[in-house]
């Protein structure tokens, strides 16, 4: 039971140390003459942290969404708060009566990705708007992406994972529309020169987001594999796969009830493939790679990590990973709803944990920045 204990200490400690801190400080609303309704009643200082709780979330949420926090304000109550305060130190200020101050960790990611649900769902269509395609390489029930709209009428998986998709979709006050036309592929694909081709035959400013669901069935054996591709057309790009083998052959899912059976385990990812491509701000997020010089010599992985913790800290960089560490300088990847030019001028003003990264040279997807102590 002690192991036990020490585990779960180090846990919540583990995960205080990856949110971000805050510090914000209130008074206890009183009335004079009342001694009861001071810090000193129970009931009154719970409700001051609470309402600390409230401000120190509705704080990070007015930085990371700007002036777009107003659409969202209302949902931030006490009770919101709570979910989002990893752990937290009460404090009295003595110089002050009845002000407490409040120090602690907010759980940035998930108010990260509850701001970018909540803005898709506040834009509805707007927003995010989804084609579906689907299309099969599976024996005898081969289909073409031009075949979508008649699939989801006739085929039933079509018409699962359609079905699913829309109902996902729907949550997010947002439509998902057969594709009708012809396109240039049988199948989707992670080339980048393919994907700009699906851009552009099936973009051309109605949607901006692909959902492509695709039949296919083992080269060495009976049993078929589904896999759905969801890609953004703003920029172009393939925003996150998931993937599962049927462990049935594809004849069997002609049967509506066997493709049912067979097709729920990938339907429940459908909500999950969905939701990360949204919350992780994959959908509609620029592709960069950073390149910060300056940092070589025998220091190098030792700095290129301090760099990459900060990095992790930031509400602006989306997934940061490092793309290749050499003897003059390390690149990373990033993704961001930022422009080069507005992602440089923020990195550059960022105040960093012991250095600076000052701007060298940005184009549409290239950031060159120099690292200094």
């Amino acid at each position: 039971m002690k192991h036990l204990f020490l585990l779960l200490i180090l846990s919540f400690n583990l995960l205080a140390v990856q949110g971000n801190s805050f510090v914000v400080s209130g008074a206890a609303e009183v009335t004079p003459g009342k001694a009861d309704e001071t810090l000193d009643n129970p009931e009154v200082q719970t409700k001051l942290i609470a309402q600390l709780k409230q401000k120190a979330v509705a704080e990070w949420l007015q930085n990371f969404l700007g002036a777009r926090y107003q659409n969202f304000q209302k949902a931030v109550t006490p009770e919101f708060g709570e979910k989002y305060v990893l752990d937290y130190k009460v404090t009295r200020v003595p110089a002050l009566p009845n002000t407490l101050e409040l120090s602690g960790h907010l759980d940035s990611d998930a108010l990260k990705k509850w701001a970018r649900v909540s803005e898709t769902k506040e834009k509805g269509q707007e927003g995010i708007r989804p084609v579906f395609i689907y299309s099969s390489l599976a024996g005898a029930m081969q289909s073409a992406p031009r075949e979508t709209s008649e699939k989801i009428k006739d085929s039933s998986v079509a018409q699962l994972v359609f079905k699913e998709l829309t109902t996902h979709f729907q949550k997010l006050n947002s439509k998902l529309v057969p594709f009708e036309g012809r396109l240039g592929l049988n199948a989707p694909s992670s080339s980048e020169d393919e994907i700009g081709t699906l851009s552009n035959e099936v973009g051309a400013g109605r949607f901006n987001a692909v959902v492509w669901a695709h039949l296919s069935q083992c080269a060495n054996c009976s049993t078929a594999r589904i896999d759905l591709y969801v890609y953004s057309l703003a920029p172009a790009r393939l925003a996150v796969v998931k993937s599962e083998d049927l462990a049935v052959a594809a004849s069997a899912l002609t049967n509506a009830e066997r493709a049912k059976k067979s097709l729920t385990p990938f339907l429940a990812q459908l909500h999950e493939g969905v939701e990360e491509t949204i919350s992780e701000g994959k959908l509609f997020s620029n592709d960069f790679t950073l390149r910060i010089e300056g940092i070589g010599g025998i220091d190098g992985y030792r700095t290129y990590k301090l760099i990459d913790k900060d990095f992790q800290r930031q509400d602006f960089l989306n997934q940061p990973s490092l793309k290749m560490l050499e003897n003059t300088g390390v690149e990373f990847k990033v993704l961001s709803t930022l422009s080069s030019d507005e992602l440089a001028q923020r990195i550059q003003t960022t105040t960093w944990a012991g250095f600076k990264l000052q701007r060298v040279s940005v184009d549409s997807h290239t950031i060159v920045m120099r690292y200094s102590k």
